[in-house]
């Protein structure tokens, strides 16, 4: 039963991760994420998971991060293209 909800949790903690890198990327159309500060949002008080539980998610995280980098760098190097309106979009 423990192991089905430490699955249920890195579920829901790989959600959460994706989700938060949607955010980043919303938050930074054409500037990259490196260049752009990011702030820390302590609302919730949680107790944390152990840590092997967030390398579920970290996978999801980088592919979207070197997406949406490699995404920003195309518009910003082909602003005027059909490829930099598109991905703008």
């Amino acid at each position: 039963m423990q192991i089905l909800q430490q699955s249920q949790t890195a579920y829901f903690i790989c959600i959460v991760v994706c989700q938060w890198m949607d955010v980043i990327c919303s938050k930074t159309r054409r500037v990259s994420i490196f260049r752009q500060g990011m702030g820390v949002n302590n609302v919730l008080t949680l107790v944390p998971p152990t840590p092997w539980v967030w390398l579920c998610g970290l996978p999801f995280f980088l592919y979207l991060l070197c997406y949406e980098e490699l995404r920003k760098f195309l518009i910003r190097r082909y602003p005027d293209s059909w490829l930099g309106k598109e991905l703008l979009i």
